[in-house]
């Protein structure tokens, strides 16, 4: 009998895939609370990567090669692309701009948010299997089941806000591009075909 599902040795496709970034904030009664600031929607995500940076060290009597030493580890800045939408698109609305302004409150002591809250958060990227079949865990844009892989990104803050130039001789959507710089990553993927990942780790 053929199968519909993907065959073990399939690579991951890199097409199909959910941010999830929530951010939480600490009220004045002391309560805490989490506001969405996006989850799904996105374009594109770029800048996964990490890098570390050789220390070279020369040795008297060993002139034939330079020894290399592990230096720092530096993570670059990963960008989310994605489509504008109005307030009533159920996708945080502004809340992505709202984040942006909170540096303003750390840079000067001023501005938007309220004191004690961190302007950073930790935010999942969440790779789906494909295709989707029915059956459990085929919903996979409100659960983690069928996930192959998920990103964890940690403190990460958004360096950058920008959009997408305005022309009326065009023939394209509005883009809104988030820069984040962030503090590192941990990659987990799914060890069974048949079993999701956890929504953390």
């Amino acid at each position: 009998m053929r199968s519909n599902g993907p065959v073990r040795t399939d690579p991951l496709r890199n097409f199909k895939f959910q941010v999830d970034i929530t951010k939480a904030i600490t009220k004045q009664d002391g309560t805490t609370t989490g506001i969405l600031l996006a989850k799904a929607g996105f374009m594109s995500v770029g800048g996964l990567a990490a890098q570390t940076e050789p220390i070279p060290y020369r040795e008297g009597g060993m002139n034939t090669t330079t020894h290399k030493l592990p230096g720092q580890t530096d993570f670059p800045p990963i960008t989310l692309s994605r489509g504008m939408f109005d307030a009533s698109d159920g996708k945080a609305g502004d809340a992505m701009w709202g984040w942006f302004k909170e540096i303003f409150f750390y840079q000067m002591g001023n501005g938007f948010g309220e004191a004690g809250n961190d302007f950073r958060t930790d935010f999942f990227i969440r790779v789906m299997g494909h295709p989707i079949t029915q059956g459990p865990g085929s919903d996979t844009l409100n659960s983690s089941e069928g996930a192959r892989a998920i990103f964890k990104v940690f403190n990460a803050w958004p360096q950058s806000i920008s959009y997408s130039d305005l022309d009326a001789g065009g023939n394209a959507i509005q883009v809104e591009q988030v820069v984040l710089v962030h503090e590192g990553f941990e990659p987990v993927w799914a060890t069974d075909a048949n079993v999701g990942l956890a929504a953390t780790f």
